[in-house]
C-alpha cells in the first residue's frame, strides 16, 4: 500500500479554495463536541506574501465548507471526512514569521440564535415543540432523537442557543449544532450503543486516566409543589450518603424525577475519564461508543465526548472519553427496554460472577451465556479454543449485553 495522505478540503464563501491554501496551510484542527457547545475549527496559515493582510483579508461571518481527505488510510484508496459547515467568528495576525489564525463555529447563519436575549414564556409544550421553534428562527433543520417530554411552564431569558443548551441539560439530553442543523438526542440511548471501534493500548499515542468521586452522587433530593395541597413534596431519587441537593423547580413528582435523574447522572458522568492520543479513525465521532483494550482494570466501553482532529505534519485524534456505568434511576426504563445495560468483560470476570453482579444471583449466568452465545463463541474460537465450554472461557473486553431476567 502506498504512504498514507491527509489533507484539508475547504470551500470558502462558496469557492473551492483547498489548492490555493495548500501551500500556506501550517496546521488545521476540527473540534468535534457531543454536547454542550457548538463545534468549530480553527486554521494556522503562513503570511509570508502578506495576502492576508491585502486581498485575502478574512470578515466575520464568511461561510466554510469543510472536510478532510485521506489516502491509502486503513485501506487503499480515498476516502472523506465531513466536518461540516462553519461560521467564521474570529482571526488573529502575528509576526514574525507572519502568520494567519482563522477560527470558525458550527452556527446558523442567523447571528440572533447566538447573541440576541429572548423574553419568553412558554407553556404546555415539549421540548421537542420549542427546539422546532427556536429552528425555524434559526433557520436551521431540527433533529429529535429523544422521548416526549412535557414542559408545563418556562422562562426564557436567554438567547436561543444557550436556552435550548440549558433546557436539554435539565433533562438529561444532549445538543449540539452541526453543519446548520440543531442535533437533541438521549444521551442514555446512545450509551447503549455498540462500540464503533476497539481501541488497543498498541495503537495509542499517548493517553491519560483520571478517576474520583469528588462531586459524584449516589442520590438526588429535588423538592416540588403539590398542584392540590400547594405544599413543598420532596423526593429522592437513588439511594446511599452522597446526596446532591437540587434547587431546580419542579411542576410535579414526574417532572421533578427527570430533572433529579438528569442532575445527578450528568454530575456522575465525570466520575471516571479518560483522554487519548490515536491515528486519525474517521469511524469515531462525538456522541459514539468505544472499547478501551490493553490497559487492564481500565479497560472497558467508553462514550465518546469530544474529537479534536489535528492536522500538521501527520492527522491525530485526541479523544476524550467517560466510561460508560449504570445510570441511577433509569433501572424501569431499562426493564421497559428487555435489556440491563453492556458489561464488557474485565480480567477475572466468569459468567457465574457477572449474573451475581447483575440479578443478585449466580445461577442466571446461563441467561446472559444465551443472549451473547454468538459473540462469546466466536471469541473463544479467536483465543484458539473449539467452543467456550458453555461460557466458562470469555475474554477482557468481549462487551455483553445483560438481558432483563423478566424477558428472558
Amino acid at each position: 500500500m502506498q504512504g498514507r495522505k491527509a489533507s484539508v478540503i475547504i470551500s470558502y464563501n462558496g469557492k473551492n479554495v483547498a489548492t490555493k491554501l495548500s501551500d500556506y496551510l501550517q496546521s488545521f484542527t476540527y473540534t468535534d463536541v457531543a454536547s454542550g457547545e457548538s463545534d468549530s475549527i480553527s486554521i494556522k496559515l503562513s503570511n509570508i506574501d502578506k495576502k492576508w493582510l491585502g486581498a485575502w483579508f478574512p470578515a466575520k461571518g464568511d461561510k466554510l465548507i469543510v472536510s478532510t481527505k485521506l489516502v491509502n488510510w486503513s485501506k487503499t484508496g480515498e476516502k472523506k471526512f465531513k466536518c461540516g459547515e462553519f461560521t467564521l467568528d474570529e482571526f488573529s495576525f502575528s509576526g514574525r514569521p507572519l502568520v494567519a489564525d482563522i477560527g470558525a463555529l458550527s452556527l446558523p447563519v442567523k447571528e440572533s440564535f447566538k447573541t440576541t436575549d429572548r423574553n419568553k414564556t412558554y407553556k404546555k409544550v415539549t421540548i421537542e415543540e420549542i427546539a422546532k421553534e427556536i429552528a425555524k428562527r434559526a433557520n436551521v433543520k431540527l433533529v429529535y432523537d429523544a422521548a416526549r417530554i412535557d414542559i408545563e411552564t418556562i422562562e426564557q431569558s436567554q438567547n436561543d442557543c444557550d436556552f435550548l443548551f440549558d433546557l436539554c441539560e435539565k433533562y438529561g439530553l444532549g445538543m449540539k449544532v452541526y453543519s446548520s442543523k440543531i442535533i437533541i438526542f438521549d444521551e442514555s440511548k446512545y450509551e447503549k450503543k455498540r462500540s464503533v471501534v476497539t481501541i488497543n493500548e498498541s495503537n495509542i499515542k499517548s493517553w491519560s486516566y483520571d478517576t474520583t468521586t469528588n462531586k459524584t452522587y449516589t442520590a438526588a433530593k429535588i423538592s416540588y409543589t403539590n398542584p392540590k395541597t400547594k405544599k413543598d413534596v420532596s423526593i429522592t431519587v437513588g439511594e446511599g450518603k452522597r446526596i446532591l441537593k437540587i434547587s431546580e423547580k419542579a411542576d410535579s413528582k414526574a417532572d421533578a424525577e427527570k430533572i433529579a435523574k438528569a442532575k445527578i447522572n450528568n454530575a456522575n458522568k465525570k466520575m471516571t475519564t479518560m483522554k487519548i492520543t490515536i491515528m486519525a479513525n474517521p469511524k469515531i465521532v462525538a456522541t459514539s461508543n468505544v472499547t478501551i483494550k490493553g490497559l487492564g482494570k481500565l479497560n472497558g466501553k467508553y462514550a465518546v465526548d469530544k474529537v479534536v482532529h489535528t492536522i500538521g505534519s501527520g492527522y491525530t485524534m485526541t479523544l476524550t472519553l467517560r466510561l460508560i456505568q449504570n445510570r441511577i434511576g433509569e433501572k424501569d426504563s431499562k426493564s421497559k427496554a428487555g435489556v440491563n445495560g453492556n458489561y464488557i468483560v474485565k480480567q477475572g470476570d466468569t459468567l457465574w460472577a457477572i449474573s451475581k453482579k447483575y440479578f443478585g444471583t449466580p445461577t442466571k449466568w446461563k441467561v446472559i451465556y444465551e443472549a451473547n452465545k454468538e459473540v462469546i463463541e466466536s471469541t473463544a474460537k479467536k483465543h484458539g479454543k473449539a467452543n467456550s465450554s458453555n461460557g466458562h472461557w470469555i475474554w477482557p473486553g468481549t462487551e455483553l449485553v445483560i438481558p432483563n431476567v423478566e424477558e428472558s
